[in-house]
Formats: structure tokens, sequence, C-alpha cells
């Protein structure tokens, strides 16, 4: 998997040879690690080919952490919100605990991944998710003002409440940046 890794990175302008690598590793049914996910991952990111990261998926069925992160980053920067959810949902909370445990901070998500998938579970309105996610940490500022910009993005004047309301009674002080963005 290491020297396909480096033969995608080394050939991402070359489209139709990067697809013939990825597919005769495939095919030869190589062990993928996080690494050649990352690899094969970057590529999709530069060329929008959501297909290859979904047939990566598919052969991989990832079970750390490192490469379920990755793939949810993904796509939610290519814009599959729902993908992203059900990569989190069903898998990574199936190999890594319930949500229960998730928001009692047994699973530790990194902040970039955490933004993302909260971006997408608003973006595709599984708000159950981005509340479980709000929960995980409740002082966490930055969380909440995140979600009230997506809300007021979506115009959804009840939701950026409901969130800065959430934030006041978790006791944490409250600044002039949430006061703005709250506005």
């Amino acid at each position: 998997d290491v020297t396909y890794g480096l033969l995608i990175k080394g050939l991402a302008a070359d489209a139709t040879r990067v697809q013939a690598i990825f597919d005769e590793a495939i095919e030869k049914g190589i062990e993928a690690t996080s690494d050649f996910a990352a690899s094969v991952l970057s590529f999709c990111a530069q060329t929008g080919n959501v297909q290859m990261a979904d047939n990566l998926y598919a052969h991989m069925k990832p079970e750390q952490l490192p490469a379920l992160s990755a793939f949810i980053r993904f796509y939610s920067d290519s814009e599959q919100y729902e993908k992203a959810c059900d990569v989190y949902e069903p898998d990574l909370l199936r190999i890594h605990g319930s949500e229960e445990n998730q928001s009692r901070g047994t699973l530790h998500l990194d902040a970039r991944m955490e933004r993302s998938l909260m971006n997408a579970a608003l973006k595709c309105k599984r708000s159950h998710l981005a509340n479980t996610l709000l929960s995980s940490s409740p002082s966490d500022i930055a969380k909440h003002i995140t979600m009230i910009r997506n809300c007021a993005a979506e115009k959804d004047l009840k939701g950026a409440v409901g969130i800065f309301e959430s934030l006041e009674k978790s006791g944490v002080d409250l600044n002039p940046v949430i006061y703005n963005t709250v506005l």
C-alpha cells in the first residue's frame, strides 16, 4: 500500500493513471492503511472524485479513528453531507462506542473533524447529531458560535436562539463575540 500511495501522490496530475493504479491496488486486495487512504483521499479532493473515495471506503471498511476522520472530513469538504454523517453515526459509533459514551468524552474527536461533522449534520438536517456534539462539551464557545453561524446561513432564527440559550444555561461567561454572532 505504501508503494501504491506514493504512485498516486506522484501521478496526481494524470487522473487516468491514478485510476488504473487505484483499481490495481483494489483488485490485488491490498490491505489499505491510513496512509494509503490519505493519498487517495487527497487525490479525490483535488479532482472531486467521490466515486473513488466511495470505492476505497467500501474496500477498507476502516475501523481506525484516523481513517474514519479522514473520510468524514473528505465527504464534508466535498459537500457529501449525508455520507459524512453516515460514516460517523453507524460506523464510528459502532466501532468506538455509543453516542452516550461519545457525549461523556470517551471518544475524542479532533477539532477539525468535529467542525466538519457538525457542519455536515446541520447541512443535512441531522440536528440530533449536532446537539450530541454540542452537549459533549457544553462550555466550548467555538462550537456554539459555529452552530449559530450555520443556523444564520440557513435563516433558522429559532435554532440560532436555541443554541445561544443552551450556551447561556451552561454558565459560561458570555462575551461580545457571542452576542454579536447571535445578533
